[in-house]
């Protein structure tokens, strides 16, 4: 089995949606970027203390030929989820903290054609994400305390990362 290529995807984190065009538009002009992948940032201010734009800022702004993931760090997430796959977007990562019932937020996204994917915040166990390891079509292990950037490094998410990956 061949492995798959690795690929950079740029993450864009905007409180305003002036500043998400601005950074957009540096990806799209990109020789090297330009057609791969975009990871766009929600926060609600309640699972994170932080707050971005909203799905609905988003409504009619042109991503070129870039494909779109959603990271939702929000506590009810259900309602961004339809929100991002009308919009067109081809990933969805929802967090275990989330509120509500997670296998179902992996179902509506995948019954909707896109892919699901799990973030677990670094304070989080794995046992609790060992349900639903198998459903979700990726993992992605937090490496800091989402919300906020510019944060150190936490060490134990390179033992959380193997311990995921031995179950997978």
């Amino acid at each position: 089995m061949t492995q798959p290529k690795p690929e950079i995807i740029p993450a864009i984190l905007s409180q305003t949606i002036e500043q998400f065009q601005e950074d957009l538009q540096k990806l799209i002009n990109s020789k090297n970027l330009s057609s791969g992948w975009v990871h766009v940032d929600f926060m609600d201010n309640q699972l994170v203390p932080n707050q971005s734009i909203l799905p609905e800022d988003l409504v009619g702004v042109n991503f070129g030929n870039l494909k779109k993931e959603a990271h939702l760090m929000v506590k009810n997430p259900e309602t961004w989820i339809k929100k991002l796959l009308d919009l067109g977007f081809e990933r969805i990562i929802i967090h275990m903290e989330s509120q509500g019932n997670i296998a179902a937020y992996l179902k509506l996204i995948k019954n909707a054609g896109a892919k699901a994917v799990l973030a677990i915040n670094p304070e989080t166990s794995i046992e609790k994400f060992n349900e639903f390891v198998l459903s979700a079509d990726g993992v992605m292990v937090m490496g800091v305390h989402p919300g906020f950037q510019g944060q150190s490094f936490v060490p134990e998410t390179i033992d959380k990362i193997s311990k995921i990956k031995s179950q997978i």
